[in-house]
């Protein structure tokens, strides 16, 4: 239920992505409570944390190339998914979004890739 719930909300934030390059942040905040449940250890779920605050701020301070609702997106799915299934999801994103990346040459919507490929994992 959780997951099917959180697929729709990817696919809202694709649009909004699609669109304008930003998602919707409080469509997302319920999900972090995911971090009360999640199937990881403890240290496991620190060390997420701090890699994605780590992330956020260096996102913030150097406007690279991935953007902060990309990366909250990939600390939630870290949250539900095993390493296996979550490696398994970031490659499959970025191979999709490979080619309008090489074409383009310039930033392109990642959060449409990670809902394609988050539906891809949810079926295997």
């Amino acid at each position: 239920m959780v997951l099917t719930l959180f697929f729709a909300i990817l696919c809202i934030e694709s649009c909004f992505d699609l669109r304008s390059q930003t998602i919707i942040w409080g469509l997302l905040c319920p999900f972090y409570g995911l971090i009360f449940v999640s199937p990881h250890a403890l240290w496991s779920l620190l060390l997420m944390t701090l890699l994605y605050i780590s992330g956020s701020l260096f996102n913030t301070l150097y406007e690279t190339m991935i953007g902060n609702g990309d990366l909250d997106i990939i600390y939630l799915v870290a949250l539900v998914t095993d390493f296996y299934h979550f490696n398994l999801w970031l490659t499959i994103a970025c191979a999709l979004a490979l080619i309008p990346a090489m074409v383009y040459r310039t930033r392109i919507p990642f959060v449409p890739f990670l809902t394609i490929s988050f539906a891809v994992i949810q079926c295997l």
